[in-house]
């Protein structure tokens, strides 16, 4: 994860965006790590990462399009997506926290 990652995750904190757990997006406007991240290549416009996500669904979405910009656009590893997840979901760090804790490739 790149340094414009955890800017990204800071400006999410920072725009109060709810932190969702388990899951990408939700309906109701809350975003996980990843779709926090996501939601920012989408201007901050949360519905249409919403409807991107769920439209890729049925692929598989760490295999479309849109989930390799994510990763390169934030130099994020299949692996490192995954350790995002977990510190999101499992261990319930904030995005500050992720921003700030989580390993940073050097550019």
């Amino acid at each position: 994860m790149n340094e414009r990652a955890r800017e990204i995750l800071v400006e999410a904190a920072m725009r109060g965006i709810q932190q969702a757990k388990g899951t990408f997006h939700t309906p109701d406007n809350q975003h996980c790590a990843l779709g926090a991240l996501h939601l920012s290549l989408h201007g901050w416009d949360a519905e249409k990462a919403y409807v991107c996500v769920n439209n890729s669904h049925a692929t598989g979405w760490s295999t479309t399009p849109h989930s390799k910009e994510l990763f390169v656009a934030f130099d994020i590893t299949q692996d490192e997506a995954c350790k995002i997840a977990v510190t999101n979901d499992v261990y319930e760090w904030d995005f500050i926290h992720i921003a700030r804790k989580f390993g940073v490739e050097h550019e």
